[in-house]
């Protein structure tokens, strides 16, 4: 067998593992958004009417906070990537980008705290945000409890 076709069976190998790995990082994102979904339904004791006026709000707010998140997750990536070779106006820039991202972070559930008590009662807004954080305090423990998958 020649080096070039052992190479190219290897690196499509790897790709095709690859992409397989981030459709299951997907699925499992998805996955875990759609527990928390119903774990925020249970907590709340959403009305049929509550729940559909409220989920498509919820579902728009998730997504527009995830992607500040991966924004500011960018960043660290970069930095961490990089800070050997970083000059002082990149960590500036990078300081900067980071804080406007925590403004806008801010603006943002500024601004969908008064969506959700447009269609939720403000107890019912209240126990979103303890549910929410109740969810991720049970997530992480799962997850401290789970081994870490292949790489």
């Amino acid at each position: 067998m020649n080096i070039k076709y052992t190479l190219t069976i290897l690196i499509v190998f790897l790709l095709s593992g690859q992409t397989l790995i981030k459709a299951q990082h997907g699925k499992n994102r998805e996955e875990i958004q759609k527990r928390k979904i119903e774990f925020i339904k249970k907590k709340l004791q959403l009305t049929a009417e509550e729940e559909k006026a409220f989920i498509p709000v919820f579902n728009e707010f998730e997504k527009k906070h995830s992607d500040i998140i991966k924004k500011k997750h960018q960043i660290f990536r970069n930095f961490n990537k990089n800070s050997l070779n970083l000059s002082e106006k990149d960590l500036s820039n990078m300081t900067n980008n980071l804080m406007n991202l925590n403004l806008e972070e801010a603006k943002l559930c500024s601004e969908y705290n008064t969506k959700f008590k447009e269609v939720l009662s403000p107890m019912k807004v209240m126990l979103l945000y303890i549910s929410e954080h109740e969810f991720k305090k049970n997530l992480i423990r799962k997850m401290k409890n789970k081994p870490p998958p292949p790489k």
